[in-house]
């Protein structure tokens, strides 16, 4: 369990957790031989990414975005929520109609040295990814969004990931 929610079963002795980042509380939940089960320690764990990295959800491959042409990086994020203007007779101004819906994005730069690093990155293009950077933040959401300028030593890669609602809560048996 990650803060209180299970997000995944494994008979294996150890289990990495691919989609998270920052400060978080573990615990296990182990079967007995008597069908009973029981509930380790809590134990706090800081989770970091060495410099940019990026995955399709599906399958956790990560792909080291170690490089840019800025000395220091730039990650853009944008959040709006979900509201409507709707005029009625004998207003003189519309009433805002909210909703509890959100969007939100990140933008971020990436340079590749090779063509082939450049290119299994672009396969994630209309994919489901994980970005995570060294600063701590990390989306899940689809990469909407690449455009690219080259030169002679690198390909410049503008990117937008649009987020996307994912669920890791499992079910207990």
């Amino acid at each position: 369990m990650r803060d209180g929610v299970p997000i995944a079963r494994t008979e294996d002795t150890s289990y990495t957790d691919e989609f998270a980042i920052g400060r978080h509380i573990y615990q296990v939940i182990e079967q007995l031989a008597d069908d009973n089960y029981t509930l380790s320690n809590e134990r706090t764990v800081i989770l970091r990414a060495p410099y940019a990295m990026i995955s399709p959800v599906e399958l956790a491959a990560w792909q080291n975005l170690k490089y840019s042409l800025e000395q220091s990086p730039t990650v853009g994020e944008s959040h709006s929520g979900t509201a409507v203007l709707v005029h009625y007779v004998g207003r003189k101004y519309p009433v805002a109609e909210t909703s509890e819906f959100e969007d939100s994005t990140l933008t971020f730069d990436v340079a590749f040295k090779t063509q082939e690093d450049e290119k299994t990155f672009q396969a994630l293009l209309g994919e489901i990814v994980c970005y995570k950077n060294k600063l701590g933040r990390m989306i899940i959401g689809l990469l909407s969004g690449v455009s690219v300028e080259s030169d002679r030593w690198y390909s410049k890669c503008s990117c937008t990931i649009s987020a996307t609602d994912f669920q890791e809560e499992i079910e207990y048996e």
